[in-house]
């Protein structure tokens, strides 16, 4: 195995490649009934033989006896996303069937750079992740990950909740709508802390994309989220987060568009009550986007929308609640 100093060179030498401007990606392709994979590069010539050899270079100490850098393309192909690989089945005109496997390794320049930070951290005396990238974070960051993922549970618990105490049926599509915010709000939580952790290591642009795009697909299937919801998670969180002195813990981020001091008092209600936009949006037979902008303090309701507020959460509290204008402006 070679040492730290090795992999930290060899990151380095990958990320030093022109990349064709982030448009190096490899497909691959393999039949069912073969067990050689098919390459093809997306790349200028000289980028490809630049990657060929840096590749070469860096399969000697993992497998001195493949002496190819097929190796290292295989080893970026099984650390892709599983929803990137595609099984294809075609009818041939003479009635037989072809089946084979084909994907992409995007961004093969980060990959393979990104691969070598991982051994070299592991180089170091860093314990593997089976998320590979988690290799990357120090102990402390993994434990405030793990404190927001407590955290997040409060989300599904409050759909629950909500659920239990107006007495939905469970098997009703009121019920899986709002079981499905829960999870989707839990998931947006955690993916907060994470990409807090990860931008903290200062990776290039598509390093860190690779990173979170893999976070994204283990929490969507965990949380069983459509993959609509997926897709707006990476479309949310594909830049890094800007890094300020005040943001010491994952959770400040988690929690960075809820900021109670400047909220308004209409929001604090409809936060004590557990009341999500969408059950306001019915009671008051408004739009769902008008409810975010009364709890954003961006527009007051009209008296009708108004005293549909008050008699919700009236309700919901158990205790009269009397709101004003000036419950709509933030404090």
């Amino acid at each position: 195995m070679a040492n730290a100093d090795f992999w930290r060179d060899l990151a380095a030498q990958f990320s030093n490649l022109p990349d064709d401007d982030g448009a190096f990606e490899i497909e691959w392709h393999v039949h069912a009934d073969e067990s050689r994979i098919r390459w093809t590069p997306s790349a200028t010539g000289e980028t490809w033989e630049q990657f060929k050899a840096l590749a070469t270079l860096a399969v000697s100490p993992l497998d001195p006896g493949s002496g190819g850098f097929e190796t290292w393309l295989s080893l970026l192909k099984d650390s892709m996303p599983a929803t990137s690989i595609v099984s294809v089945r075609r009818h041939n005109s003479d009635e037989t069937t072809l089946e084979f496997k084909e994907g992409t390794i995007p961004h093969a320049c980060a990959a393979s750079a990104l691969r070598c930070r991982v051994l070299e951290a592991e180089a170091r005396g860093k314990i593997p992740c089976s998320n590979y990238t988690r290799t990357l974070l120090s102990a402390e960051a993994v434990k405030r990950i793990e404190t927001a993922k407590r955290e997040a549970d409060k989300f599904t618990w409050e759909a629950q909740a909500i659920i239990d105490r107006r007495g939905i049926d469970l098997v009703s599509r009121e019920a899986e709508i709002k079981e499905q915010g829960g999870r989707f709000k839990s998931a947006e939580f955690l993916i907060q802390a994470i990409r807090l952790e990860y931008s903290r290591l200062k990776l290039s642009a598509y390093e860190y994309e690779i990173c979170i795009n893999r976070e994204i697909e283990s929490i969507w299937k965990q949380a069983k989220l459509h993959y609509s919801e997926r897709r707006l998670l990476e479309s949310k969180y594909s830049s890094q987060a800007e890094l300020h002195a005040d943001q010491p813990t994952a959770r400040t981020v988690a929690e960075e568009s809820v900021d109670e001091s400047a909220s308004s008092e209409f929001e604090r209600l409809c936060t004590e009550a557990h009341l999500d936009n969408e059950t306001l949006a019915d009671f008051a037979g408004i739009r769902v986007r008008s409810v975010y902008r009364h709890r954003a303090g961006a527009a007051e309701p009209r008296q009708k929308v108004q005293k549909a507020y008050e008699r919700i959460l009236s309700k919901e509290l158990n205790r009269p609640i009397s709101i004003s204008s000036k419950s709509f402006k933030r404090q």
